[in-house]
């Protein structure tokens, strides 16, 4: 995982999973990255390599901040859902266009 610094214009390595496994080849997604700890920061899981365990990757810097956690949130929950279910490219439907409709509406 890395971190886009735009005051150098570099990446940054945040972090680096050792023995873990991407849930596919082409894009090497963990197995799951949501806010599941509830203090609106996402935590990433990974699977092991050899798929014995689930590794939990989190901040260990405190916050004051407290929120209900982003999950309780339906919009969150079904982008989440659909973001980690191998599809992580936006599902929403676009809405049909006006002449679209029109056309519909007339047959």
């Amino acid at each position: 995982m890395s971190k886009w610094d735009w005051k150098t214009s570099m990446e940054s390595v945040l972090l680096s999973p050792q023995g873990c496994a991407s849930n596919n080849g082409s894009k090497a997604t963990p197995a799951l990255s949501a806010d599941i700890f509830g203090d609106w920061r996402e935590e990433v899981i990974w699977r092991s390599a050899d798929n014995s365990e689930l590794r939990i990757y989190t901040t260990t810097r405190p916050t004051e901040y407290r929120f209900p956690t982003l999950m309780h949130d339906p919009q969150y929950r079904l982008s989440v859902a659909a973001q980690n279910v191998g599809y992580n490219q936006p599902a929403q439907v676009l809405s049909r266009s006006r002449h679209e409709s029109a056309a519909l509406s007339e047959d």
